[in-house]
């Protein structure tokens, strides 16, 4: 049920959403939106109202340079990963600065922390082929094991061009289990923090070829309308991705975003209970993603409206 649309045309300047990177709940109900076009993060009330915005972008002490991701931690903290800055940040609500962590050699595509000092991220490796490799590390970033490792295509040659290609999912979930997944199979993996696999959550799904208007249409988007360089080879994975993304909320239920489509175009989420059983879906419009779930509240966020302007929606969670 929607309560709450948080971006508009007529926004103060100092309330205005201009790019939409990732978007969090507190558990008062404070929404915190991390905008990639000034490197801040905007915090509004459970009322929608802008109350303050913190951050300054730079690269000392405490600043932002170019922070991709924003996650909540389980106990209230902000953690920000600042490729722009080579590091890892963490910050109060209010806005305080209290660690920060150079990346000691390592540089993923996305940082997820534990409650125990430990934390997760996904990194190339381009050894032996191109593979997707996820990694567990200390509080010093440093490597301590890898978690699963995902191949994403065999000795490629230097005139492989990805158009498409399955990647690594996951999340950290309420008893520091990482939950990971392929793109490309609908099965979540859940791994207790030493290692051992402790649950799977599948779920019958079809897997779609590539028809060649498909390969000509995905090509011509990649190439947005330039000629093909010489020696071009296209690659594509054996079939379409099944999943395309998943939250685990506090209460341990898994929101899987599926490539399934209702009447009017929307994708379906699947819901699973914290045993890994299916209990129901719900559509979203396509540039409208799940971010959070706490207490009851849903909160996503829509790419951009009719004006072009990003919002973050609020949705009340009643199960029938």
């Amino acid at each position: 049920v929607h309560e709450l649309t948080i971006g508009s045309e007529n926004d103060a300047e100092e309330a205005m959403i201009f790019t939409l990177r990732a978007v969090q709940a507190g558990e008062s109900g404070d929404i915190f939106v991390l905008d990639g076009k000034t490197g801040q993060v905007k915090v509004y009330g459970p009322d929608g109202r802008h109350r303050r915005t913190f951050g300054r972008r730079g690269q000392g002490p405490g600043e932002l340079q170019s922070p991709s991701r924003m996650v909540l931690t389980r106990d209230g903290r902000l953690c920000f990963l600042d490729l722009g800055n080579n590091r890892v940040a963490f910050h109060s609500p209010e806005g305080e600065c209290l660690k920060e962590i150079p990346l000691a050699g390592w540089r993923p595509f996305r940082y997820l922390p534990d409650s125990k000092g430990f934390g997760y991220g996904d990194i190339l490796d381009l050894q032996g082929g191109a593979k997707d490799v996820l990694i567990k590390l200390d509080a010093k970033l440093d490597k301590v094991a890898t978690v699963a490792t995902l191949v994403v295509a065999e000795n490629p040659s230097e005139q492989t061009m990805p158009i498409e290609m399955f990647r690594l999912i996951y999340q950290v979930d309420r008893e520091d289990r990482i939950v990971w997944a392929s793109t490309g199979a609908y099965e979540l993996n859940v791994v207790d923090p030493d290692g051992k696999a402790a649950r799977r959550v599948e779920r019958a799904s079809d897997r779609i070829s590539y028809s060649g208007a498909d390969k000509d249409r995905l090509i011509k988007a990649f190439l947005r309308g330039q000629a093909p360089p010489a020696g071009f080879s296209p690659y594509f994975p054996p079939h379409k991705p099944v999943l395309y993304h998943f939250i685990v909320d506090g209460e341990g239920r898994y929101y899987v975003r599926t490539y399934e489509q209702d009447g009017s175009g929307r994708f379906y989420y699947d819901v699973f209970d914290p045993e890994g059983r299916y209990f129901a879906r719900f559509p979203l419009p396509e540039g409208e993603l799940l971010h959070a779930v706490r207490n009851g509240k849903a909160y996503t966020a829509v790419e951009e409206n009719e004006a072009g302007v990003p919002q973050v929606k609020r949705y009340a969670v009643v199960w029938e």
